[in-house]
């Protein structure tokens, strides 16, 4: 038992020989709240060391807090007296009202006076300085410019099916354009229909078909201009490609430019040629082209309607 308290003796002693000597690192340690040391496992001695130390293999590390138990809190002590509330002044007293002074009488109303005689009429006065010229207008869009009418035919004779284009010439913008058919049978039972007359690959094109033998033929025109046309543009509508008998489509300029011609065509599946749609309007119709179509048997086929815009005054 005498060694057990020697050994007990030795630890306590060597722990504050190892603190008094750390004080320094205490220092340190008290800053975060943890004490960290290495105790030598033969020795019992303890080495004070900093939070980021490996102890030695023969060490083990023993770490403990180093602020004191937080001693209670004290008793509030007692609300002191509420000191008297001082007198209040004394109200002055109101002076007297004055007495109200009597309204007087209203004045008679004075006679009219007569009207004065009119005076002459004065002479009259010189003439103002012409004012300054006022600023000039903006430039208005350009007009058109180069306008010219191209005219294409097919021979006059007696195929049953005919197609044409007319262009302008290089440098030039289509305007418009329409196709027209001239035949022979002055009976009017076997007319020729027209197809199509609207802008295709570059030029106008027509297409039409007679039902039977007789001598006819396609003429297409193409209307253009420029070569500079203000605010030039095309716009293309179409009705979807199914088996509908009759359609009908209308394409609108943008707003704010006008109309400049306009045209309608038909694309049909029926590579015989013996069913195909016929166009039955082609033109301006409350406030744009207006194209219209049918066809005579359940194939695939849509109507196409285009309309040519520009700026124009």
């Amino acid at each position: 038992m005498k060694r057990a308290h020697s050994r007990v003796f030795a630890y306590s002693l060597a722990v504050t020989v190892a603190l008094l000597s750390g004080s320094f690192a205490l220092v340190g340690a008290a800053a975060s709240g943890v004490i960290n040391a290495c105790v030598n496992s033969s020795s019992g001695t303890i080495k004070v060391v900093t939070n980021d130390t490996t102890c030695a293999q023969n060490e083990y590390l023993l770490s403990w807090n180093s602020d004191g138990v937080r001693g209670p809190t004290g008793a509030t002590g007692p609300t002191g007296a509420t000191g008297a509330t001082g007198a209040a002044g004394a109200t002055g007293s109101a002076g007297a009202t004055g007495p109200s002074g009597a309204t007087g009488a209203t004045g008679a109303t004075g006679a009219t006076g007569a009207t004065g005689t009119t005076g002459a009429t004065g002479g009259t006065g010189p003439a103002g300085a012409t004012g300054a010229t006022g600023a000039s207008g903006a430039p208005g869009p350009a007009g058109v410019f180069g306008y010219q009418v191209v005219v294409a035919d097919t021979p006059p004779n007696t195929t049953t099916y005919k197609q044409l284009t007319a262009f302008c010439p290089e440098g030039k913008k289509m305007l418009g354009g329409g196709a027209g058919i001239f035949w022979s049978d002055t009976s009017g039972a076997q007319r020729p229909k027209l197809i199509s007359s609207f802008i295709y690959q570059g030029g106008w094109y027509g297409e039409a078909e007679s039902a039977n033998a007789q001598s006819w033929s396609l003429e297409v025109q193409i209307v253009c201009a420029g070569p500079d046309v203000d605010g030039y543009q095309i716009v293309v509508a179409a009705t979807p490609d199914n088996t509908t008998t009759y359609k009908q489509l209308t394409a609108f300029c943008p707003e704010g430019k006008k109309m400049l011609g306009g045209g309608a065509g038909i694309f049909w599946s029926d590579t015989s040629g013996a069913q195909r749609p016929k166009l039955i309007s082609s033109f301006m119709y409350q406030g744009g082209w207006y194209g219209e179509a049918e066809s005579s048997n359940t194939q695939s086929w849509h109507l196409e309607v285009q309309v040519v815009c520009a700026n124009v005054n």
